[in-house]
């Protein structure tokens, strides 16, 4: 294993793992996305459970933003294979993968599910949010295609960087939008004083 005194770990190593323009401009949509989600966290609101879904989708946002430059993705993706190659079983290292990814994706399937069943009765006041969820889902998933070579391993084209960029970029934007209008809407109902 690469040597984590000094921050790195096979290709990984601590760092700005994007400088390019959308690099910057996305983590920046993250960073806005959830201040304007803890923001609203904390404005009443008539549904159950505002404060919780709010606030959750406010940190996971920081977490997405934190990982977009520094990769820590890539980092378990070096630490499973430096595992794969201490422990011998390096040779069926793509069959983990495939079901490292498949459950993956289950999971993220039966998270959206939670939350849309948690959540359901607010749909109309989190319909913009639940769209910038699916957004960061798909991106996630693909991402998590890419790292894991599923790609290659089906021979399939990996999706163009614009439209991971339009997932990831979209999917923020949404959610802060519909955080930005929920204030709105608070501070309508409040008559501008919270």
């Amino acid at each position: 294993m690469g040597t984590l005194g000094a921050l790195t770990c096979g290709a990984w190593k601590l760092g700005i793992g994007d400088p390019s323009f959308w690099g910057w401009a996305t983590t920046v949509a993250f960073a806005a996305a959830a201040l304007l989600c803890l923001v609203y966290a904390y404005y009443p609101a008539p549904d159950k459970g505002h404060r919780g879904f709010w606030i959750t989708l406010g940190i996971a946002l920081l977490v997405l933003g934190a990982n977009r430059q520094l990769d820590f993705q890539w980092l378990m993706h070096e630490i499973g294979k430096e595992m794969a190659k201490a422990q011998g079983w390096s040779s069926k290292r793509r069959a983990v993968e495939i079901v490292l990814v498949a459950g993956f994706v289950m999971a993220v399937v039966f998270l959206l599910v939670s939350v849309w069943r948690a959540a359901h009765r607010a749909w109309r006041r989190r319909w913009l949010a639940f769209c910038g969820i699916v957004l960061l889902v798909a991106f996630v998933v693909l991402r998590a295609m890419r790292i894991h070579e599923v790609y290659a391993l089906f021979n399939l084209e990996p999706p163009a960087r614009w439209l991971r960029t339009v997932l990831e970029c979209g999917g923020a934007l949404c959610i802060g939008v519909s955080a930005m209008l929920g204030i709105a809407d608070c501070r309508k109902r409040l008559g501008g004083t919270f």
